[in-house]
């Protein structure tokens, strides 16, 4: 525990980074539950649902399409509680 959060305080690779690499080796993993969790913090610390999409992306060719779909749907989850907290914040 810490060493992960050594690893996380180091300030070499901003935080935003670290959380897009963390969600990369998920989907790789193909691990959906812990990509949700890696996508919503990703989003937290400053990435886009675009830019995550974009990786996704990129990853397709490398992980397969299984493992890809994985990663879309779980950023579709994420997407989806976002917008269902901003709408009923809305109200």
């Amino acid at each position: 525990m810490i060493a992960r959060g050594r690893s996380y305080a180091d300030e070499t690779v901003d935080l935003k980074t670290r959380a897009l690499c963390t969600v990369s080796c998920l989907i790789g993993l193909g691990e959906q539950p812990y990509i949700e969790t890696w996508v919503a913090n990703a989003i937290t610390a400053g990435a886009t649902v675009e830019e995550i999409a974009s990786l996704m992306s990129q990853l397709f060719v490398y992980v397969g399409t299984l493992k890809s779909v994985t990663g879309f749907n779980a950023l579709a989850a994420v997407r989806d509680r976002l917008e269902s907290a901003a709408t009923a914040d809305a109200e």
